[in-house]
């Protein structure tokens, strides 16, 4: 089975949207494919290397075309508030299965959040938009590290060190942890600002990947931090599914 695209549109710009299948809501009862996925999101086996083995399948039969300078970053839990680099889950190994297959950098420490969330499984589209707003920032911290994944203190993953699926935790809730105190990208001082002399220059192209697209709100409140921080940047996402 190859990728099947649509699109997530945020202020009437289309962005592409990837994902190898379509699967139904909680609230519509949970059928097969929603349940691998929850056992999915548990690093549960084989449900884990089942999802990273069609994941690689499909990208193996329906080719897509990235920018060269793309980096690989991925959407927070709700419990989390930043990436753990000791207790990776298992969007971490997603976010290295894609790494390894287009060569591009994974960078999960670029996002972090001001705090945990709640679930979105019993909200309106409504509701997720308020529970998410100004909840995503940059880590401007990360970016240091995009020409050197392999020494990052914000949560960057080597590529070439594939992460042990043994690693991978039945539940993210040790993965919250306290938001640093780095500058913001509206901090002239912060270096993602890209008007400040000697910043680091803006990054271009951003593949966002998550488990699920729902309704869309955590991706579209996604893109709207990153363009505020990297107004000309070509973004696309990539979930393992979409609700029908």
């Amino acid at each position: 089975m190859g990728l099947q695209e649509t699109s997530v549109i945020f202020q009437k710009i289309r962005y592409r949207h990837y994902f190898l299948c379509h699967y139904l809501p909680l609230t519509s009862g949970i059928d097969t494919v929603s349940r691998s996925l929850l056992k999915f999101k548990r690093g549960a086996q084989p449900d884990l290397e089942n999802w990273l083995h069609r994941t690689r399948c499909a990208l193996r039969e329906t080719p897509i075309s990235l920018p060269p300078d793309t980096i690989i970053i991925r959407a927070l839990h709700h419990n989390e508030t930043s990436p753990s680099q000791n207790r990776p889950i298992s969007l971490d190994l997603l976010g290295q299965t894609l790494s390894g297959h287009f060569h591009f950098p994974y960078l999960p420490g670029l996002l972090a959040k001001t705090r945990p969330t709640n679930t979105n499984q019993a909200l309106t589209l409504r509701q997720r938009q308020a529970e998410l707003q100004d909840v995503w920032r940059i880590n401007p911290a990360a970016l240091l590290n995009i020409a050197n994944p392999i020494s990052n203190p914000s949560g960057a993953t080597d590529p070439s060190a594939p992460i042990n699926p043994a690693a991978l935790t039945a539940s993210t809730a040790d993965n919250a942890s306290t938001p640093d105190n780095t500058p913001t990208p509206n901090n002239p001082s912060t270096p993602g600002n890209t008007s400040t002399p000697g910043a680091h220059p803006p990054l271009t192209s951003i593949l966002l990947i998550d488990d699920i697209l729902t309704t869309g709100a955590t991706a579209r409140t996604i893109i709207q931090t990153l363009l505020q921080a990297f107004p000309t940047c070509t973004i696309t996402i990539f979930t393992l599914a979409k609700v029908e």
